[in-house]
């Protein structure tokens, strides 16, 4: 079998929200489908219904927590809050990238003493992303 000549590591990504690139206060940044299956078995031995939905997409990010004004993600996402924003991930910049609108949260705030305060943040998709080849 050939190798994938898609793979890449990632190592200069970009993380955009509204147009500011956050991609210097993450080490994390997946965007994860989830999807929805419902099997129905009937009374027969080879009975069965299978519905598959379209997928649920969360997107997870982990960093620094940064609440400088206009500067920081987690202040962005506390004055944000509420709000849907465009956001793209490209995981290798100059390769594919997702489009896709999220809304914004709440974040914590305040962390461990004598540690790097960081954020775990999970955010909701609207919708299903747009992958674009560059």
């Amino acid at each position: 079998m050939a190798v994938a000549l898609g793979g890449y590591v990632l190592k200069n990504a970009a993380v955009t929200f509204g147009g500011g690139d956050y991609a210097n206060q993450f080490e994390e940044a997946v965007l994860t489908p989830s999807t929805s299956i419902k099997k129905f078995r009937t009374l027969v031995p080879d009975g069965e219904i299978v519905d598959v939905d379209a997928p649920s997409w969360d997107l997870k990010l982990s960093g620094i927590q940064d609440w400088i004004a206009a500067q920081g993600f987690a202040r962005y996402m506390n004055d944000n809050r509420g709000l849907v924003v465009e956001c793209v991930l490209t995981p290798n910049v100059g390769g594919v990238s997702a489009t896709f609108d999220i809304m914004c949260l709440a974040q914590q705030f305040g962390g461990k003493q004598g540690e790097f305060v960081t954020i775990e943040t999970t955010l909701p998709v609207s919708g299903q992303p747009e992958f674009t080849d560059p």
